[in-house]
């Protein structure tokens, strides 16, 4: 699922991101499942996933520095289109 979300929003929104879809797509299932365990377990990192009874409507990422352990970021944000305008990204954040 983690994989299939974030394809979905490099193919919608190329530019919004640091990789690109051709880069992800040639990802081993590996690196999808370290990922997901990274931002599902406790650790610095966390996912923040929107639903409706469509599915998956959006995701976020919340990032630690690790050097600034009191600093956060926001990263990978991403709202399917027909979602957007409608709360989605507000609500993620």
């Amino acid at each position: 699922m983690h994989r299939d979300v974030r394809w979905r929003a490099l193919r919608d929104a190329p530019d919004s991101f640091a990789e690109s879809f051709a880069e992800a797509a040639v990802r081993p299932i590996t690196y999808w499942e370290e990922l997901t365990r990274s931002v599902t377990i406790p650790s610095p990192h966390v996912m923040f996933l929107g639903s409706e009874s469509e599915g998956i409507v959006g995701s976020t990422y919340g990032l630690m520095d690790r050097s600034h352990p009191d600093v956060g970021r926001v990263g990978g944000m991403w709202v399917e289109p027909a979602w957007r305008g409608r709360g989605v990204g507000r609500a993620l954040l």
